[in-house]
Formats: C-alpha cells, sequence, structure tokens
C-alpha cells in the first residue's frame, strides 16, 4: 500500500471511498461494481475515484495489501512460545482488530468476498500456528501439526464468521476466553 497520505481530507476521500466499496461488496461482485455506483456509495464525484485510485479492483487490492500486513504485524508482536503459553491476549488484540475493520471482514467473509484473499490471510494464519503447535506437543510430526492447524484456524474462522454476522454482540475480550472453556 503506498504511503498514507498526510492531508486529512485525502484520507477522508480514501476512506469514503473504501466503506463505500465494502459496503457494495457485500451486495454484489467486485466485477459488477462500477465506478459510478462507487462514487454514489462513496458521495464523491466520479472524477474523484480517479484522483485516489484507478478502479474499485485497484481499492480492493490496496486494503487487502494493508490487512495482510496489518495481521502479519499482529502475529508479530508475538512470539510462538508467548501464544503456546496463553493465546489470550493474542486473540483479544486480534478480535479488537477485526471489530475496527468489520465492514472490511464482512464483506471478506460474504458471498462476494475475494476467496483468493481469504485463502492467503487463511494460509498466513496456518503457518504461525503450526509452529506455536509445535511447542505445544513436540512429539506431532509436520503432517499432524499441519492438518491441527488449518482444522483450528477453520473452526475460528467458522466462529468469526458467525460473531461478524451476529454484529460482533460478545466483547473482543468474552470471544478471546472461548479457547479456555470460559465465559
Amino acid at each position: 500500500m503506498p504511503p498514507q497520505p498526510t492531508d486529512r481530507r485525502v484520507r477522508r476521500t480514501r476512506k469514503l471511498l473504501q466503506d463505500g466499496l465494502l459496503k457494495l461488496l457485500c451486495t454484489k461482485p467486485l466485477d459488477d461494481i462500477t465506478v459510478k455506483e462507487l462514487a454514489e456509495a462513496a458521495d464523491v464525484a466520479r472524477a474523484t475515484v480517479y484522483v485516489h485510485y484507478r478502479d474499485p479492483v485497484d481499492i480492493l487490492q490496496q486494503l487487502e495489501q494493508a490487512i495482510y500486513a496489518e495481521v502479519g504485524q499482529l502475529w508479530d508482536r508475538y512470539s510462538p512460545a508467548q501464544l503456546a503459553e496463553d493465546p489470550s491476549p493474542f486473540l483479544q488484540e486480534v478480535l479488537a482488530y477485526m471489530v475496527e475493520r468489520q465492514g472490511f471482514f464482512q464483506a471478506l467473509f460474504g458471498a462476494y468476498g475475494d476467496k483468493a484473499f481469504l485463502n492467503d490471510l487463511r494460509s498466513l494464519c496456518q503457518e504461525r500456528l503450526a509452529a506455536v503447535l509445535a511447542l505445544r506437543e513436540p512429539r506431532l510430526k509436520d503432517a499432524a501439526l499441519s492438518y491441527r492447524a488449518i482444522f483450528t484456524v477453520g473452526g475460528y474462522e467458522t466462529v468469526l464468521r458467525r460473531w461478524l454476522e451476529d454484529g460482533c454482540r460478545d466483547s473482543s475480550q468474552v470471544m478471546a476466553l472461548l479457547p479456555k472453556g470460559k465465559r
């Protein structure tokens, strides 16, 4: 993603365009979203879209690059040993991040979300989780670790989809405690 513009008006306009695209993605495929529709959804002039982005695809790609980098940074804040000991602080941070980016994740998990990006994000989480599981269960072979990571990430993904569909009613703190069986 290009460096963040410092001008408040530029940041605001880009956010309006991003939010407009995400709202449209909840109702139709990216290929069916026109610049005219996007401009209307963001309440900006059509020409304004081109000042900031090439097209709706460019907006989504830049959003996805930023999200992927930010999720990677969340993982980087915790060592595998810390996560093996207690994943709750990490989970709480991830969940709070998802609330902050709720529009993006609702569009991503929706019928018209970018499945390739979702697979990339899923793979990142599976890879990082396998390193944590290797510390927790050192006797497991690589294949078993990989399958366990796939299983765990898939379970979390299902829970997170439902949580988002329900409007994130439970707090990130409550949701982070689910793996421990506390509620």
